[in-house]
């Protein structure tokens, strides 16, 4: 390949290389083809219009964002050529030419996992885009939504017509890969074990298929989360900053003598206090790159 072609690529690619920037490009591919205007952009993001311009610069100079005005709003949209040429080009030399990356094993695992998650099978309406507010959804990353998934699939699991903080701690321990999953089983709880206790605690429902919400100490938790992630100065939620959410909840509920959520319960019985769970979280999520 021509050396101009690589540096396009990789010029594609550095473009593609921001937290911010990457989130854009995810939010202008769901409104495609009208795009959004910057002040939605801007509040999606929650920042500044001054940081907002460069990353939007970035990836205009790139071709992967066209713009326009209309009358006295910019709307802001993703160029799908530009992202074809760049998946083209990876199939092409990772597939194709060097067949480094075989693309039938590749369809053959996306329709294994998609069949597996049985989650994935809900009607659209029920989909987690539904389920959460925009505010919040528009700002999880790839583990976090993981988490979500995961707790959709625990309350299945049990036939229950609900999410509740329970099964999102245990979306947290089933993610696995995190931090939080490990700072949880460093602290003595283990997946297995704690589905048990889970299902002593609520029992087995009679799920019907219909909508499956949240409850509202679930939807507190993550607001929690999100604000976690902007005091932390994160611009995506990530498994650390929900397992902070479920911490902080707990905390709430203690400190104004509320029923304490089944979440709450199983994390109080750990030996480890609220204090320093919150402390070791957050020092981890210090050491990260804003």
């Amino acid at each position: 390949m021509k050396k101009d072609n690589i540096t396009r690529y990789a010029d594609l690619l550095a473009a593609l290389g921001s937290t911010a920037r990457l989130t854009i490009v995810r939010l202008l591919v769901k409104k495609h083809p009208e795009g959004m205007m910057e002040g939605e952009l801007q509040a999606r993001l929650k920042i500044p219009q001054a940081k907002l311009a460069p990353h939007l610069g970035k990836l205009q100079q790139q071709g992967l964002v066209r713009s326009r005005r209309e009358g006295k709003y910019v709307y802001h949209a993703i160029d799908v050529n530009i992202l074809e040429d760049l998946l083209a080009f990876f199939y092409a030399e990772c597939c194709v030419r060097r067949r480094v990356v075989d693309w039938s094993k590749v369809s053959e695992m996306k329709d294994e996992w998609a069949n597996e998650q049985h989650f994935l099978e809900i009607p659209d309406e029920d989909d987690l885009e539904h389920l959460v507010d925009t505010a919040i959804y528009d700002r999880l990353g790839g583990k976090a939504l993981q988490v979500l998934l995961l707790a959709r699939n625990e309350a299945a699991r049990l036939q229950h017509n609900f999410i509740g903080t329970e099964q999102i701690l245990l979306g947290v321990m089933g993610e696995g890969s995190g931090e939080a999953a490990r700072l949880l089983k460093s602290w003595g709880m283990e997946l297995g074990q704690t589905r048990k206790l889970v299902k002593e605690f609520i029992g087995e429902g009679r799920g019907t298929g219909e909508k499956v919400p949240l409850t509202p100490k679930a939807k507190r938790v993550l607001e929690l989360s999100l604000e976690e992630a902007i005091e932390g100065g994160h611009l995506l939620i990530n498994t650390e900053h929900i397992l902070l959410g479920l911490i902080r909840e707990w905390q709430d509920s203690r400190e104004n003598e509320d029923a304490l959520s089944v979440a709450s319960q199983l994390l109080s019985q750990l030996s480890v206090t609220s204090k320093t769970m919150l402390e070791e979280l957050r020092s981890h999520l210090g050491g990260m790159s804003l």
